[in-house]
């Protein structure tokens, strides 16, 4: 992740809430908090953890979404769903020993 879009999602001193606008499966468009980010070696790709902001998409707002994160030439940010399940397997058990850790500290 770039370092304007990481100083945008994840900067505490920020006033505001950023939100994202995505599209599920099925077309339905919604937007989500942005609350963590990790780049995981093994699979050589970059993740985003989200929530959505309201449940009129059908989503809890405490169900985190974990996306596939990319950004194209000019550095805006793409999501995408990871539709693997090893792949969504090994996101997931990052990210829960990433939020642990935090929880600990």
């Amino acid at each position: 992740m770039n370092k304007k879009n990481q100083d945008l999602f994840f900067n505490e001193d920020r006033e505001e809430t950023i939100l994202l606008t995505i599209t599920d499966a099925n077309g339905t468009e919604f937007d989500v908090e942005p609350i963590a980010n990790m780049e995981i070696e093994e699979l050589n790709k970059e993740y985003i953890a989200v929530l959505p902001v309201d449940e009129s998409s059908g989503y809890s707002t405490t169900e985190m979404l974990l996306l596939i994160y990319t950004e194209d030439e000019d550095g805006n940010p793409i999501l995408e769903g990871i539709y693997d399940d090893e792949e969504l397997t090994a996101v997931s058990t990052a990210f829960t020993q990433f939020f642990q850790s935090q929880l600990q500290a």
